[in-house]
């Protein structure tokens, strides 16, 4: 019986060593393979950080690229508006000149309509004041209106 205890406990010894130790390697397999998941995470996570930094550094180019062609258009902005207050300053000075000479050249235009009425009027008074004259005086009476020789 002592010899039965003795196999008895040695089996028992030797099936918790066994079992101890295939614990022990299934833990140190677990922990391995825990490790080597974190290390796949970790390695995604940082693919996943540098794809999110790529993009932030595409959108800040793009923002600057943007705050740029905003910067450029303003600029564009305030030159359109001091070529408007310019177009209207000479338009009004243009137009005040377009005016001015418009008057004259109306003024110009009367002038000539008017000496062509008067040049008109004296031409005729003459033409009837030269009839008068034909008319009174009988042909060949000794008056006559060209140069005496």
């Amino acid at each position: 019986e002592e010899d039965h205890k003795a196999v008895l406990f040695e089996a028992l010894r030797q099936a918790s060593e066994d079992a101890l130790s295939e614990a022990g390697a299934a833990f140190n397999r677990g922990y391995e393979k825990a490790h080597q998941l974190l290390a796949s995470v970790e390695a995604a996570k940082q693919v996943e950080i540098e794809k999110l930094q790529q993009e932030r550094t595409k959108i800040m180019v793009q923002l600057t690229e943007a705050k740029m062609l905003a910067a450029t258009k303003n600029q564009e902005m305030h030159e359109l508006a001091a070529m408007m207050v310019q177009l209207e300053r000479h338009t009004g000075e243009s137009l005040e000149a377009s005016s001015e000479e418009l008057r004259a050249a109306t003024t110009e235009q009367r002038a000539e309509r008017d000496a062509r009425v008067k040049s008109d009027e004296i031409r005729a008074q003459l033409q009837h004041t030269l009839q008068e004259v034909l008319t009174a005086s009988p042909p060949n009476s000794g008056a006559s209106l060209g140069p005496h020789r």
